[in-house]
């Protein structure tokens, strides 16, 4: 008797462990779920400045920077892993790399290897400190807008913007109504930082102070303001204060 009951027993626990087998395989545990991927967003990004130097990274992948005397930078960056900003420079066909040593909430020290307006390869180092000022963006305020002042040399003088930083220096008055300048430019806030260059690669003829040494290939500073319907109202030339 004690032999039956041993194997009805048996024959209970078999039954319940099948029972709990089907179980687990009709209904498996849920299969943990990869958190969603967070947007990257870099701690490079803001305005850093050293004195009268800046460098500018917005969310856009825009740059726009004054890192040495008479040089100016800006167009479309990319960071690495290894913290090396690579800015790629349409107007000048030309990239520059900012190396950046170390960072923080506060400050960060970028090593700088760029090539001059003279083609000369050149490296500089900046310990930057960031402030509140917003980093602009591929579309700045002074896009698709220009502005127009009358002079007794040249005519009427417009200066044109377009998008990537570039843009145009023309005149209605002859001879140098022939010859409009194209320019460089990159802003911060409410200046803009500017540099012409000549059309056809120096073989203008010299026309006064239209394309001088002065006026070429020398980076100047307008504070800009706007009037009604967005319009450029004033190009302030404050490049004593600002370079």
């Amino acid at each position: 008797m004690k032999k039956y009951s041993y194997l009805f027993v048996a024959l209970i626990l078999s039954f319940c462990a099948c029972d709990k087998n089907d179980s687990e395989n009709n209904n498996p545990e849920p299969t943990p779920q990869p958190e969603p991927e967070q947007p990257t967003v870099y701690s490079e990004i803001g305005v850093w400045e050293s004195g009268k130097y800046f460098i500018a990274l917005s969310e856009d992948h825009t740059i726009s920077a004054y890192v040495a005397p008479n040089f100016i930078d800006g167009g479309m960056y990319s960071i690495s892993d290894d913290k090396v900003i690579t800015c790629k420079n349409t107007f000048y066909v030309r990239t520059t790399t900012y190396t950046i040593e170390s960072i923080d909430d506060k400050n960060m020290k970028v090593k700088i290897n760029y090539m001059g307006n003279d083609g000369t390869e050149s490296v500089t180092t900046l310990n930057l400190t960031k402030s509140d000022k917003e980093a602009p963006s591929l579309n700045n305020p002074l896009v698709g807008k220009s502005f127009t002042y009358l002079t007794t040399t040249f005519g009427k003088i417009t200066y044109s913007f377009n998008v990537d930083g570039m843009g145009l220096k023309m005149c209605t008055k002859s001879p140098a109504s022939n010859y409009p300048l194209k320019a460089f430019y990159v802003t911060l806030e409410d200046r803009c930082y500017y540099m012409c260059y000549n059309q056809e690669n120096g073989r203008v003829p010299l026309i006064g102070e239209w394309n001088n040494e002065e006026s070429l290939n020398n980076l100047k500073v307008f504070k800009f303001k706007f009037g009604d319907g967005g319009t450029i109202s004033d190009l302030e030339d404050v490049s004593n204060e600002y370079l």
